[in-house]
């Protein structure tokens, strides 16, 4: 296929009817049973084939032995037509269900890098209890969500384990949680109580981000030192980095509530950063819900305001001051 197609605004040639169609004939091998199950005279299936042929200008089908077979050209069309008329199934039932439960809006939510949405049914329960016009999708794609993302409409509320240093957005604190170091269990720093800069200095340490926050652990626990790995690997997303942990492939320094979460499986083992020049171990940060700038009416806004709300409550972002096993 040569080039790249970008819809103009005008109708495509076929409609759903010859889509049907096509799909059907490449399903049954022949006019009758294609009739058959889309419920009309082998008649009308013979002339929409036709139609569709001289709208296209090329051959769908073509007689073999006592069957029809499609035509390369038809075999492609059936693969599209396959996830459009698929799409299109979904979307109706999913507009069907949102017309019959009073749902208006519906918001896509992305979270930077971490995948632990185990707090998310029940803010989903606080939202249809108090905001029951909106209701919150999980945007997924690998590597998590970006800011980048949020600026293009991808998603419409972000949650980042950091303040995001961009132009165009509001943002507001959901849950003050701690950046804590992640090891095996037979890894050294398991028999630790705490960890300090300097034992960085002869790991691997493996990073889920490619791009350095400003406010976490390089600038706030290696940089303050001088104290830096041997070795970097960026990962690209925190599941891979827990398990390459676990696998004794490195170490790594990530938010605390959603490691603690992930070390329950009993892999992996997390230790407080006592970071230079300070008294106590610990290392605070603020979990981020962003938005695109906007009227505070608007659903995406609204529902920032619930998750602040029921982030108060629920303490699902926070640290949670568990002991350290």
């Amino acid at each position: 296929m040569k080039g790249s197609h970008v819809w103009d605004g005008r109708l495509p040639l076929l409609d759903l009817r010859h889509l049907a169609m096509i799909d059907a004939l490449g399903r049954t091998g022949g006019l009758t049973h294609a009739a058959e199950a889309l419920g009309v005279t082998q008649s009308a299936l013979s002339h929409r084939l036709r139609e569709a042929e001289r709208r296209l200008g090329v051959a769908l089908a073509e007689k073999r032995g006592r069957g029809v077979a499609l035509t390369m050209a038809g075999e492609r069309l059936r693969v599209t037509a396959q996830r459009l008329l698929r799409d299109m199934a979904a979307v109706e039932s999913e507009v069907r269900e949102v017309g019959a439960s009073g749902i208006r809006h519906r918001v896509q939510l992305g979270q930077a890098g971490y995948a632990d949405l185990r707090w998310l049914p029940a803010f989903s329960d606080w939202l249809a209890r108090h905001l029951p016009e909106v209701q919150v999708s999980v945007h997924s794609g690998n590597g998590g969500s970006t800011v980048e993302d949020l600026l293009e409409g991808a998603i419409d509320l972000l949650l980042t384990p950091t303040r995001p240093l961009v132009a165009g957005i509001d943002v507001a604190a959901i849950g003050t949680d701690q950046l804590v170091a992640v090891a095996a269990p037979g890894h050294p720093w398991a028999a630790k109580a705490e960890i300090l800069p300097e034992d960085l200095r002869d790991e691997t340490f493996l990073a889920y981000s490619f791009e350095r926050a400003p406010d976490m652990e390089n600038a706030r626990f290696m940089q303050p030192a001088q104290a830096f790995p041997a070795r970097v690997i960026r990962v690209g997303h925190t599941e891979a980095v827990y398990e390459m942990v676990a696998a004794g492939q490195g170490v790594s320094i990530l938010a605390g509530w959603p490691s603690r979460n992930r070390a329950e499986r009993g892999d992996i083992v997390l230790r407080p950063l006592r970071p230079l020049g300070s008294e106590t171990p610990g290392l605070a940060i603020t979990w981020q819900a962003s938005v695109r700038g906007g009227a505070a009416a608007d659903p995406a806004h609204r529902c920032l305001a619930e998750l602040v709300a029921w982030s108060q409550v629920g303490m699902a972002f926070s640290d949670r001051g568990e002991t350290w096993a």
